[in-house]
């Protein structure tokens, strides 16, 4: 069965997202809402998790660390842990 992205974060987060707010982060996106620093790609990337975290490639290569990039000791940054 398909994951949806509200679910890998609710998951990831280990908290429920109402609809209502989840609706809203996404027509946020398509309404300029976002950081201005951020951008509208960048946004739309992280909200929809296509965004690679170090955690999500270190699974498929021995070779990827799971380390978090900021050099904050955290071994198995995941998107939550990065954003």
């Amino acid at each position: 069965m398909w994951t949806t992205p509200k679910e890998k974060w609710e998951t990831e987060l280990a908290l429920t997202i109402l609809e209502g707010d989840w609706k809203e982060a996404c027509e946020g996106i398509f309404q300029n809402k976002c950081s201005p620093n951020i951008g509208k790609t960048a946004c739309l990337e992280i909200n929809t998790r296509l965004f690679t975290a170090p955690k999500i490639p270190s699974k498929y290569s021995r070779a990827s660390d799971a380390n978090c990039w900021r050099e904050c000791e955290e071994h198995q940054a995941n998107q939550a842990h990065i954003f």
